[in-house]
């Protein structure tokens, strides 16, 4: 009676065309391109056969019960562009096949239960620039140190934040990320000075920045060639030693931002709203 079932659930789906699902597109040649299947209640892993869909472009399946780890075999998807996994209970590491992925510009893998460490095949190759513009991991499980060289020049938004990373804050993220908007590298465990590229960073118009709740130390330096364009920057719970009084001018009304926290024994603002002193009076 069982192999009865199945033999006739076969039959049952043989005839189907993916290409009529709801979420499912597919290009003039029947192949699908694109899966947007977020808050379907799914559950169990991606499967290996994914591999099929090798025109597939978008995939997301986020917010959803997804388990286990990516398959090997998802990494083959050369067409991908955008890959959307956030708000799953996904395991695993992050392959290094992940340099298959040439075409990927936004890669979402935050609220999962990734380990290990980012690749250094995350990196730029000789072949060219990767084309990420959006790289988010936030709230994970992932240890080890940031990718030296990334070189990731169209990349708008950069988030490991609630990690377990450990290490220096690489030189050259501040220098090649030249279109960056948001850096968030807060609640990990990165030890060191916060480099001086970093006051730079998209060429001066990154507009936030959070490296708070990390074991930083040094001096922040307040040398900018823009000070008009930051809208949030954190960086209390750190050992910083002093603070750059510049940073001052970013705030309302001299700049744009209304959001600055600092340690109390560095914040040394003595703006129109009284920021330093309104943030720690609130501990």
């Amino acid at each position: 009676q069982k192999n009865n079932q199945n033999n006739n659930m076969m039959v049952a789906t043989k005839f189907v065309d993916e290409c009529n699902w709801e979420g499912v597109t597919c290009n003039n040649g029947g192949q699908v391109t694109k899966i947007e299947w977020p808050f379907r209640k799914l559950k169990g892993h991606i499967p290996p056969e994914i591999r099929f869909l090798f025109r597939l472009e978008y995939l997301d399946i986020s917010n959803n019960d997804l388990r286990g780890s990516i398959p090997e075999t998802l990494y083959s998807l050369a067409s991908l562009e955008r890959l959307y996994l956030f708000k799953n209970s996904i395991t695993g590491t992050i392959s290094s096949r992940i340099s298959l992925l040439d075409k990927i510009t936004h890669l979402h893998l935050s609220h999962n239960n990734f380990s290990g460490s980012l690749p250094d095949e995350l990196k730029s190759d000789w072949d060219g620039i990767r084309p990420l513009r959006y790289f988010n991991v936030y709230f994970n499980k992932l240890t080890g140190e940031l990718p030296k060289n990334l070189n990731w020049r169209e990349c708008t938004y950069f988030d490991v934040g609630r990690n377990q990373l450990t290490g220096t804050l690489p030189e050259s993220l501040g220098e090649q990320l030249v279109e960056l908007r948001h850096l968030h590298l807060d609640h990990n465990r990165f030890t060191g000075t916060l480099p001086l590229s970093y006051n730079n960073v998209g060429n001066g118009r990154l507009e936030s920045l959070t490296i708070n709740h990390n074991r930083l130390t040094g001096v922040v330096s307040g040398q900018r060639d823009l000070y008009n364009k930051m809208s949030v920057y954190t960086l209390q719970e750190n050992q910083f030693t002093s603070m750059g009084s510049e940073i001052c001018n970013m705030l309302i009304p001299w700049g744009e931002m209304p959001e600055l926290k600092a340690d109390c024994d560095i914040c040394n603002c003595t703006d129109f709203f009284n920021i330093c002193a309104r943030y720690c009076d609130a501990l």
